[in-house]
């Protein structure tokens, strides 16, 4: 952390000496890519939509590990504090045995939830988030020392600790901890209590309602899933572990040999020459991964194969499970293939992006063509621009939102009724009444007031909560 904090502090260093020179009271705010710099909204003078704007708080100018809620309600990310330097204060910048001081203290680095700023440390690392943001954990450093933080209290120190792991409902917390310098083995915890410890541990997987918890371990050079405590037959590899929605299915890729094998509540699917990341749809009912026999790959659908492309993407279900698409290659070009239609070809699929309406009888995704991104909704192009990303649909199907960057500012684009594109960031969730969160960053009078009070805060702004609210 020492070299990160004199890496970042150096360049915000130079920034106030060039500030001081010029006799400046603001301070430049640059915009942090991460965050997204925002473009200016265009809305109609008749649009059939209002949005309302909530200040959250200010918004540092070195920001890392953005993270957003589930709900797309709640952004945390992590940053570089550098200790405030009142106007007419003379700036001391020092490094004594590796660590930056400026004015005699130290940078802090801590965790922002929502425009409040957590408790300063000498590092942090990347925070999770229950699905509302209830409850926040991440790693933290003080000295030789690291402590998992919960809701702002850190636990007792230890030697290190791993990434934490929440529950969507934040009652349930796992991480493991190094117990010596040699960090073998590693120490499980779960809600405080230690649960074993292991060699060579993989990240906890809890499942969504925290009830259930799988990680991989390595044992005599062979790999090992522990399942609620019990040990699954050795393998020589073990890939996409993954609960379904409702966590009561496993399933798990396991390689022997030159074989994988698809693994479901312990139950063998199929051996394949290779596999990919399987699916489930929300209920749980239908499973699906694309597999390689010999030259071709095919969709695997509750254990019945489909038709064979060269190339197939990871697939997406419907939350009832009685709809599929994914992504496919037939020669140079790719198509999406819906319910087994294949669409029209383009450049290529971003397979990430595909997204089916909570019904299952819309779908969204973007695709490229000659060095363009498009927008593709229900088979149509909505939208061209130089990107285009994260498409989400209302809970009632009749709105859809993504991301659009044309030249370099950013904005969110909603078609249905009250259609707009305005300036803003963020996971877009629609809410279930319709409208949908996002986030701002605006130089508002308490932003101003607070880069004149302290040269030393370095600001890109204040944090705003946006609802787009469509009119009924």
């Amino acid at each position: 952390m020492k070299n990160i904090l004199i890496a970042l502090a150096l360049p915000i260093v130079r920034r106030i000496n060039n500030i001081r020179k010029a006799r400046l009271v603001l301070l430049p705010v640059l915009p942090i890519a991460i965050l997204g710099a925002p473009a200016q909204s265009n809305p109609s003078p008749n649009a059939a939509y209002r949005i309302l704007e909530t200040r959250l708080g200010l918004v540092h100018d070195q920001t890392f590990f953005p993270t957003y809620s589930a709900d797309g309600r709640h952004l945390a990310y992590g940053t570089i504090k550098i200790p405030e330097i009142p106007p007419g204060v003379g700036l001391n910048y020092q490094i004594r045995n590796g660590q930056t001081f400026i004015n005699g203290k130290p940078p802090s680095a801590c965790i922002v939830l929502d425009g409040r700023d957590g408790t300063g440390y000498d590092n942090v690392r990347a925070p999770v988030l229950s699905r509302d943001a209830t409850h926040i954990a991440y790693a933290a450093q003080r000295g030789s020392d690291w402590f998992m933080v919960l809701d702002e209290n850190p636990g007792s120190p230890f030697i290190d600790v791993s990434a934490p792991v929440l529950s969507d409902d934040g009652q349930h917390l796992a991480f493991w901890l190094a117990t010596n310098p040699s960090r073998h083995p590693m120490l499980l915890m779960v809600d405080g209590k230690p649960r074993g410890s292991y060699d060579d541990p993989g990240d906890p997987i809890l499942s969504r309602n925290g009830s259930h918890m799988v990680f991989a371990i390595t044992k005599d050079t062979k790999k090992v899933l522990v399942i609620d405590g019990h040990e699954s037959s050795p393998y020589d590899d073990i890939s996409a572990v993954a609960f379904d929605p409702t966590g009561d299915h496993l399933v798990y890729l396991a390689r022997s040999n030159q074989n994988w094998t698809v693994i479901e509540d312990g139950a063998t699917i199929g051996s394949y020459a290779w596999v990919g990341a399987p699916a489930f749809s929300a209920n749980g009912e239908v499973l699906a991964f694309p597999a390689r026999t010999d030259s071709k790959t095919t969709m695997i659908v509750n254990g019945k194969p489909g038709p064979e492309y060269e190339e197939l993407s990871a697939p997406i279900l419907s939350a009832d499970g009685k709809h599929l698409a994914y992504a496919v290659r037939s020669g140079k070009k790719w198509a999406v293939s819906a319910d087994g239609a294949p669409g029209a070809e383009f450049d290529s699929v971003v397979a990430r992006s595909l997204t089916f309406s909570g019904d299952g009888k819309r779908l969204a995704y973007s695709a490229k063509s000659e060095g363009k991104s498009l927008m593709v909704v229900d088979g149509s192009v909505l939208d061209t621009a130089d990107d285009l990303t994260s498409p989400a649909f209302s809970p009632d199907g009749r709105h859809i939102a993504w991301r659009a960057k044309r030249g370099t500012a950013w904005s969110i684009v909603i078609k249905g009724p009250g259609a707009a594109e305005v300036d803003g960031f963020g996971s877009l969730t629609f809410n279930p009444d319709g409208s949908l969160d996002f986030f701002r960053i605006k130089k508002d009078a308490e932003f101003k007031a607070a880069s004149q009070r302290a040269f030393g805060a370095m600001l890109q702004g204040s944090l705003y909560r946006a609802t787009y609210i469509p009119t009924p």
